[in-house]
């Protein structure tokens, strides 16, 4: 239901502009080690493990949520890496499109709409009319 958005079939695209990445809290540095196997040397990285904080509007509520994270200073990720607390927000629009921290489904003829984080968690939010 969520991997593809379809008017017909699997609900509206959802309004990304109602999810907010508000903070990510740094909990502990751990140190990565990669191996591709084969006589390749491995490498190691370091990489921060915490929590993003994120926030989805709906009509006048808003549903705050966390989900824990795993960002490495590595590439294009070290820019997550070096992001802490607040700055997380400034980089909204790379968040969704490198991870999909979240997942919405949203249809006009239903009174309720889906939210998920992660696939052991389904919130079910009824619209009161």
């Amino acid at each position: 239901m969520f991997a593809k958005y379809d008017g017909e079939h699997n609900g509206d695209e959802p309004d990304l502009r109602f999810f907010t990445p508000t903070y990510f809290h740094r909990i502990k540095l751990h140190t990565v080690t990669h191996s591709i196997g084969g006589s390749s040397p491995s490498s190691e990285e370091p990489s921060w493990e915490g929590d993003l904080l994120c926030q989805l509007s709906v009509d006048a509520d808003t549903l705050k949520f966390k989900k824990n994270f795993w960002f490495g200073n590595y590439g294009s990720d070290s820019k997550y890496f070096n992001a802490n607390g607040r700055e997380i927000s400034k980089l909204k629009y790379e968040l969704e499109h490198d991870y999909h921290p979240y997942s919405y489904f949203t249809n006009k003829q239903f009174n309720f709409k889906l939210f998920t984080m992660d696939e052991r968690q389904l919130y079910l939010i009824t619209l009161v009319n």
